[in-house]
């Protein structure tokens, strides 16, 4: 049911979210892949399974924090860049998300044009980024 879609969505997604930024500071680099590969794939599922109507109330958030992501010191050959651009190509997905999203848009197209253009970004990466912004495009031109 949607209200019970709605009580998972607002118990789970902002702890995970704020988990995920908490990290980012954190000092071990095991410490923070460990715990974000598995915030992300939480984040992933919900993104997934949750219908945008549900998720539109989260998904700047969602968004914002997968930003960071690429925005960090964490390498763009890390796995982290892989599990964001994929739950980033999730919400993007969702045709409620976009118009409800468009000012944390721009700094995700920065982001992926970013990692397009760094030569150590990972070619699983590099191509997910690329479909992200293929996405964008096509969405935001409807």
């Amino acid at each position: 049911s949607l209200d019970l879609a709605q009580a998972y969505a607002m118990a789970v997604i902002p702890r995970v979210v704020d988990r995920i930024k908490d990290s980012l500071d954190c000092a071990s680099r095991e410490e923070r892949s460990a715990g974000d590969s598995m915030a992300l794939q939480v984040l992933f599922i919900s993104a997934y399974h949750l219908p945008g109507e549900v998720l539109v109330d989260f998904a700047v958030d969602m968004l914002t924090v997968l930003v960071s992501i690429f925005d960090s010191s964490i390498s763009p050959s890390d796995k982290l860049h892989l599990f964001a651009a994929k739950v980033l190509a999730c919400i993007l997905s969702k045709d409620d998300l976009i118009l409800g999203t468009n000012d944390v848009l721009v700094e995700v197209q920065r982001a992926m044009v970013n990692a397009l253009g760094n030569e150590s970004t990972d070619p699983e990466v590099r191509s997910l980024c690329s479909a992200v912004m293929q996405t964008m495009l096509a969405k935001t031109t409807q």
